[in-house]
């Protein structure tokens, strides 16, 4: 009877040990998912912002220095022949 009680024992232990280890990966993945979701939600955030704005200059009308302007600011573009530097 002693050799059943405590074979009883050994499994209750080795089960919630087995329980306590796999509720803490659970936490840790879930963990994991929520940072993943608000970096997600900042890029979403991020990226609605820019499409407002080009959804502002598209009902705009741009003038050639303007139009210059963007294409120089946010597509890095230059004139041909043009040299840039940059100061290190």
């Amino acid at each position: 009877m002693k050799k059943r009680s405590f074979l009883l024992k050994l499994v209750v232990f080795v089960f919630a040990v087995y329980a306590a280890v796999t509720l803490v990966q659970m936490q840790v993945q879930i963990n994991q998912g929520r940072e993943a979701v608000q970096q997600k939600e900042e890029e979403l955030a991020r990226q609605e912002l820019k499409n407002a704005e080009l959804k502002e200059l598209i009902g705009s009308e741009l003038t050639l220095s303007e139009i210059e302007r963007i294409a120089r600011d946010k597509l890095g573009l230059v004139r041909p022949g043009e040299t840039i530097f940059v100061n290190s």
